[in-house]
């Protein structure tokens, strides 16, 4: 494994910086990220706020497929080989008067949020 990384405290440009200098690789950002997601979500504080992620093997391969990519000059924007997290906050039955945020408020029409 490559150079340890504070995800926690890591920017996307210092990602991208660290990449680019070669310090660290995608294959090492997902390989931490994941460790850092079982840590922090199943062991230790058990936050349980991931509910989904992609198969380690299967982010693993695609991370190596954009180091390679990286490798041969072609970057397909600022986030290339950066893993991301995406928290998703939808309403759903039974929970529905649960809002994560302080003043949030259910919506009108949830219809109209959740379809075009």
């Amino acid at each position: 494994m490559g150079k340890k990384i504070d995800l926690v405290g890591a920017t996307a440009s210092g990602l991208q910086t660290l990449l680019s200098s070669g310090e660290t690789t995608s294959v090492d950002l997902v390989r931490q990220s994941l460790e850092q997601m079982e840590l922090h979500n199943t062991r230790g504080l058990t936050l349980r706020a991931v509910i989904s992620a992609a198969p380690e093997g299967l982010a693993l391969a695609r991370a190596a497929e954009l180091d390679a990519e990286r490798a041969a000059g072609k970057l397909r924007g600022p986030l290339h080989g950066i893993p991301i997290l995406v928290k998703v906050r939808t309403y759903y039955h039974p929970y529905d008067e649960v809002w994560i945020a302080r003043g949030s408020r259910k919506p009108a029409n949830l219809e109209r949020v959740l379809l075009p």
